[in-house]
């Protein structure tokens, strides 16, 4: 069993066309229940019109087939209490690390980590900013973004 949650798009980005097929996978769909084990997930522009059993999938010569046997297919999971920039500090200097520390520096950080919740399946993220610098924001990321972020 594949225990990384990244997204597949990432890694295959080149090799896929706009209709593609995830054979063979797990699916789990959020609402509580167990995996649903041997699907095809079809994927076309961007959308998934179809999850279906792998015993009803019928080849198509316009969609790609990327056979996945052992991973899990899921919605993309939301953090909604995140620091993206700051927190870093000890906790005796934790304003003025954050204030101290070069605003480039905690952009690039930003980025890693935004990278790295991305990797872990997280595809919307609010930085809750405690020391009131950054504001709320919220951001989804969607696969064509994912495509763009991989390492």
């Amino acid at each position: 069993m594949n225990s990384q949650c990244i997204p597949v798009l990432s890694d295959l980005t080149d090799e896929l066309s706009s209709q593609f097929a995830l054979l063979e996978v797990s699916v789990v769909d959020g609402y509580g229940g167990p995996p649903v084990a041997d699907q095809a997930v079809v994927v076309r522009n961007g959308r998934i019109p179809a999850v279906i059993p792998m015993g009803e999938f019928r080849s198509d010569p316009s969609v790609q087939e990327v056979v996945l046997e052992g991973h899990f297919v899921m919605p993309g999971l939301i953090d909604a209490h995140v620091h993206l920039s700051g927190g870093r500090a000890t906790i005796d200097d934790q304003e003025i690390g954050v204030i101290a520390e070069p605003k480039l520096l905690r952009a690039i950080r930003s980025v890693y980590e935004a990278q790295q919740l991305l990797k872990r399946g997280f595809t919307t993220a609010r930085d809750v900013s405690w020391n009131g610098l950054w504001g709320i924001t919220a951001a989804t990321v969607t696969p064509s973004q994912a495509v763009g972020i991989s390492t």
